[in-house]
């Protein structure tokens, strides 16, 4: 009898080591996940960082594109894929008077990060020579009216 409650202490000793150190082994990879996409997303000194309030309008990538399009004729006309796997779009209108700035996330959901109407129509105007500098950025626009 003390040997059978014995085992069963042991198994549930065993069981809480286990359990122990899953939620160890879950806080180290996140403090060290937390770690490399702090220090990855730093910004630089000169910079100041904000929090906002920030609303969001989000629905699935098919319906905020078919939404786009139905109330406010917008298109995809340009778009990137980053590293953590989100998708942005930019999307403007036929007119050039309005645009969304649409973030895909991993996990399904489309949210409009930006939007707003030009009544010039002048809501997407790309550049038309891009130039990089060679090495050094300066406080100097390379071309008028861009990068300032």
């Amino acid at each position: 009898m003390v040997e059978k409650q014995i085992g069963k202490w042991s198994e549930i000793f065993r069981r809480y080591m286990a359990a122990v150190l899953f939620v160890v082994v879950l806080v180290a990879l996140g403090l060290l996940a937390s770690t490399s996409v702090a220090e990855a997303q730093k910004p630089p000194s000169h910079f100041s960082s904000k929090t906002v309030p920030f609303y969001l309008v989000c629905s699935t990538p098919i319906e905020m594109r078919d939404t786009l399009l139905e109330v406010h004729n917008e298109i995809a006309v340009i778009a990137g894929w980053l590293d953590t796997g989100n998708q942005w779009l930019l999307y403007v209108s036929e007119d050039n008077g309005s645009m969304s700035f649409v973030v895909h996330k991993l996990d399904g959901e489309a949210c409009i990060i930006w939007s707003g109407n030009s009544a010039e129509n002048n809501a997407f105007v790309p550049n038309p020579a891009p130039q990089w500098p060679s090495d050094v950025l300066t406080e100097t626009p390379i071309q008028e009216g861009w990068n300032q």
